[in-house]
Order: structure tokens, then C-alpha cells, then sequence
């Protein structure tokens, strides 16, 4: 099966309230379509998800135990195709707060990584669990006002 990229999408993924939705947080790490009619799609909660290009049908489900905020990408090597991915929660949703209670992030160490996937390949190991998962109504712990100018003046003192 060739996995060179195709020129035309033919499924949406869609995730909306109220709606069925595709990423179980939110937040996906982008697709990857195919010429082989696979859509890779990678999700927070660490699962990447192969559909059918043409009919949307979900194919595999490969539990990776990382987010995946990166979209997949594929190379060869010898004749040997592989879907890779830079896993991990970072970047700029990192300032958004800590990870939601069903990232991947809050039940394993948050191990950045790049995960290589072959046709036929073992299970993705996982990285080791959390000693203190997160828990849905975690407290949020919240400051008094005055603080936010006392901590701008300490950390911003230098920038003009």
C-alpha cells in the first residue's frame, strides 16, 4: 500500500458541541492524507486515528500514550514506508493551563518523543504512568489581584 501524499481530501473531521466529536479533548495535531486512501489524524489524548479517505470509516486506533499536537508525516527508507509524529504537549498550548484530566500528558510523564510507525509494526511503547494523574475537578488554585503588578514588575522590570 503506497502512502505518498494524495492531492485531494475527501473527508472532513469534524468536531463540534453537541456533536459527535473525533478528539476526546478538543485538540487535535493535524492529518495526514494518503494515496493509499489513509487519513492520519493525532489527538491530545494520545490516540492516532486512520480513516478511510473516502468514506470517513475509522480503520485502526493506535494508543500511543503521548499527545499528539504535531501533524503526521510520512518518509521512506529502502522501501520501507513509515508515519512519523513529534509527540508531546508543548508549544504555545502549554500557556492555555495544565493538561485536561483525559490528555495523554495527565495520565503518562509527558515524554517528547518522535514516534515512527511502520505497516505491520509492534505496539508503541508508552511512556511510564503518572504517579498523580490528573483528575477531572482538580482545584485551581487562584491568587489575589495585587499580585499580577508585583509579579509584572519582577519579571517584565527590564523590558521597556
Amino acid at each position: 500500500m503506497s502512502l505518498e501524499i494524495a492531492a485531494e481530501l475527501q473527508i472532513t473531521i469534524r468536531c463540534s458541541r453537541g456533536g459527535q466529536c473525533d478528539s476526546t479533548t478538543g485538540l487535535s495535531g493535524g492529518t495526514l492524507a494518503t494515496a493509499g486512501n489513509l487519513v492520519f489524524a493525532g489527538q491530545e489524548d494520545g490516540r492516532l486515528v486512520v480513516y478511510s479517505a473516502d468514506n470517513g470509516k475509522v480503520l485502526k486506533v493506535i494508543e500511543t500514550g503521548t499527545a499528539l499536537m504535531a501533524a503526521p508525516m510520512t518518509y521512506e527508507i529502502e522501501g520501507t514506508q513509515y508515519v512519523a509524529l513529534l509527540a508531546g504537549r508543548g508549544g504555545a498550548v502549554i500557556s492555555a493551563g495544565p493538561a485536561p484530566s483525559n490528555s495523554a500528558a495527565s495520565r503518562y510523564d509527558n515524554a517528547n518523543r518522535i514516534i515512527a510507525l511502520e505497516l505491520g509494526g509492534t505496539a508503541v511503547p508508552k511512556p511510564p504512568l503518572r504517579a498523580n494523574p490528573r483528575r477531572p475537578g482538580l482545584a485551581v488554585r487562584t491568587r489575589p489581584a495585587q499580585i499580577v503588578p508585583a509579579a509584572q514588575n519582577l519579571y517584565c522590570a527590564d523590558t521597556p
